[in-house]
């Protein structure tokens, strides 16, 4: 350095050949060879090289602004006048603590949309390598990829079959670093080419994605409405099922013509009405029969006549009466016409006229001198009930005209063995969200009290307020965003430790106990208890207290322990085997995504 300490005098640079590119430390560093100073392989090994840090950019105008903090380096153009910066690239660099410019008289914290500008200086990022934990494969409970797991939609049914299909589980099960992230503070774009989990997978702060896994399985999810608009031609096709479940109604307007062809049978089921409305000609034509089957079956001509015609048979059976009514009633056969009865009845107004070559009547003919029987008149035919035809129209068309492959990722790697009931019922109260009528009235009646004598009943002693206060938000806190029933098995862990000779006698001891309730105690990069333990969300609350008054009884008084049952909340240097330890327990159960034990 210069005596002024300014610039760097006499640097040295060189050209080099990177000969290793994977870092154990997952830091983007890389192994050169600078040519006049390292030598051969045979003077100095790959292994022996020196660890550089990447240092390059390729700036164009659309590419991202160095974030807030970050290091850079470039050159004055101006030289030692200093008036004319360049930043030839960034720096990779980790905080190791929280920025101070007051203190360490660099940086900047913003005054607005600090989080989004000051990425990777954030309190959350010390200790932090710059690159994305997506790219690492560390912490990746701490990415989109546990809550995607968690926000599964499962057992959605299939339509007249019995069998349920759900949504594929997280395709991510990458390793450093095959992984190209781009990454911001909200949104992701992996290109991922880790051997044997190769994917694309493009993700949204919402909770929308769209993921293209190592078999080619796509997933396109919408957490918001969707809409997709052609203004030419679609083509659809699919190789096997088209399987649609659709929780809502479906309306489908067709401003042309509609062919539909099926090869095999078609079949519709409808549990409420069907309305059949045809503006011109309705045809059913079958090449072999037709069956028309109802409590009540009405044909109703009202403008024209009804015509049946056969070419053979027509036959009519009742098991009562047949009434024909007409204004005149028209019998012709071309060979014999039988009547015949009990009780043959004819009767005129006026006249009966019988005109035949020759009439036969076997036995007698009485005359009955005004006494004979008249006969019964004809029934009325119902009309149908329905409403009138849609209108009559023409094309208004402006144109001319086997199971799913699953995925490979980390959580769909979970083999544990499950309780299928409890996971389902789990599932299906998760999915019943809590109004705001409904969480108002779980708060404000008498749920709380009720929830309270559980947790006494449960303990087998009485709870102090600040007990159960804090019972309730540490419960509310390390149970997000799980089922009602898993947040009572939580609360059940808790109240066991408290009776447990191993642990604390309190609640307040229990919670405060170093690296056990992480809500309660924060982490060493995140010291203090989190948002939702001293501020605990109503609705989260409400539902914490409702799935206390309803599942806490069933849950085991040994449990002292529990933990994410999902592969996808354990990164690399995680002890993902406790997760199985915890399986392998006495007495150990599986609801939704926790797994409770023992130990």
């Amino acid at each position: 350095m210069r005596e002024t300490g300014v610039g760097i005098y006499d640097p040295l640079f060189f050209i080099g050949v990177v000969e290793n590119n994977v870092d154990e430390r997952l830091e983007k560093r890389v192994q050169v060879r600078a040519f006049g100073v390292h030598g051969t392989v045979d003077q100095i090994p790959t292994e022996d090289l020196p660890w550089a840090i990447l240092v390059y950019g390729s700036f164009d105008p659309n590419s991202p602004l160095p974030r807030i903090n970050q290091f850079v380096f470039g050159m004055f153009l101006d030289g030692r006048d200093a008036q004319q910066p360049l930043v030839l690239g960034i720096i990779p660099t980790q905080m190791t603590e929280v920025v101070n410019p007051q203190v360490t008289g660099w940086g900047y914290i913003p005054e607005k949309n600090a989080r989004i500008l000051s990425v990777g200086s954030n309190p959350e990022d010390i200790g932090q390598p710059m690159n994305s934990k997506l790219e690492r494969g560390e912490n990746i409970e701490e990415t989109y990829v546990l809550n995607q797991e968690l926000s599964r939609i499962k057992n959605i049914p299939i339509a007249n079959d019995g069998d349920t299909f759900e949504e594929p589980a997280p395709a991510y099960n990458s390793e450093y670093p095959f992984n190209r992230v781009i990454e911001t503070s909200s949104h992701s774009i992996e290109l991922d080419d880790t051997p044997g989990a190769e994917r694309i997978t493009i993700f949204h702060k919402s909770g929308s994605y769209i993921s293209i896994d190592t078999n080619g399985t796509t997933v396109n999810k919408s957490i918001g409405d969707k809409y997709e608009i052609n203004d030419t031609h679609q083509h659809i096709y699919v190789g096997g099922k088209n399987i649609v479940t659709i929780e809502g109604d479906s309306k489908v307007l067709v401003k042309g013509n509609k062919i539909e062809e099926i090869e095999g049978d078609y079949q519709q089921i409808v549990h409420g009405n069907h309305i059949l409305s045809v503006g011109g000609q309705l045809n059913l034509n079958g090449s072999d029969e037709v069956q028309l089957r109802a409590a009540k079956v009405r044909i109703h001509a009202n403008v024209e006549n009804v015509n049946i015609k056969a070419a053979t048979n027509v036959n009519i059976q009742s098991a009562a009466d047949i009434n024909i009514k007409s204004e005149g009633m028209y019998i012709t056969a071309s060979g014999d016409l039988d009547l015949k009865g009990d009780h043959v009845k004819a009767g005129s107004g006026a006249k009966v006229s019988i005109n035949a070559a020759l009439v036969a009547i076997d036995d007698r003919v009485h005359m009955a001198m005004g006494e004979a029987d008249d006969p019964e008149p004809a029934g009325p035919a119902e009309g149908a009930d329905l409403p009138e035809p849609t209108a009559k129209g023409t094309s208004s068309t402006q144109h001319r005209n086997s199971s799913s492959s699953g995925s490979a990722g980390y959580t769909s790697q979970d083999d544990g063995e499950s309780d299928t009931a409890a996971n389902n019922e789990a599932q299906n109260t998760t999915n019943q969200k809590l109004t705001s009528a409904d969480v108002q009235e779980i708060l404000q009646g008498e749920e709380p009290l009720q929830a309270r004598s559980q947790a006494e009943a449960f303990l087998g002693r009485k709870l102090s307020d600040s007990e159960w206060n804090n019972l309730v938000a540490a419960t509310v806190a390390e149970s997000l965003p799980n089922s009602p029933q898993e947040q009572a098995g939580i609360m059940a862990v808790i109240l066991n430790r408290v009776k447990s000779s191993q642990y604390p006698n309190t609640v307040n001891e229990v919670l405060l106990q170093p690296g056990q309730f992480q809500a309660v105690t924060g982490t060493r990069n995140n010291p203090g208890p989190v948002r939702n333990f001293t501020s605990p969300d109503e609705r989260q609350m409400a539902s914490t207290i409702r799935g206390v008054n309803q599942y806490l009884g069933t849950m085991s008084p040994n449990w002292l322990n529990f933990t994410s049952n999902i592969s996808a909340a354990y990164g690399p240097g995680t002890n993902i085997g406790f997760r199985d330890t915890v399986r392998n327990s006495k007495d150990s159960r599986v609801i939704g995504g926790t797994v409770f034990g023992t130990v």
